[in-house]
């Protein structure tokens, strides 16, 4: 494996819909979390994972993640 038979760019509005189709087929991050956490003002107890939550954290250039794609021929 080389790296360029990956792409790496931000996650952002332009790559949200392809991480969140990641997150929902494997079932979340860790069980079904969407990973707030870290953002201590979004500390809240949800009983289902709330992934607009990210998207609006997302908006507001609070994440510092990156999707990185898998760009090889299957």
């Amino acid at each position: 494996m080389t790296i360029d038979q990956f792409t790496i760019k931000p996650l952002d509005m332009s790559t949200w819909n392809a991480f969140a189709r990641l997150v929902e087929a494997n079932n979340g991050i860790f069980g079904g979390c969407w990973c707030v956490g870290m953002h201590p003002e979004e500390r809240t107890h949800l009983d289902a994972p709330e992934p607009h939550r990210e998207q609006k954290l997302d908006r507001v250039g609070k994440h510092r993640w990156v999707v990185v794609r898998d760009v090889a021929p299957a």
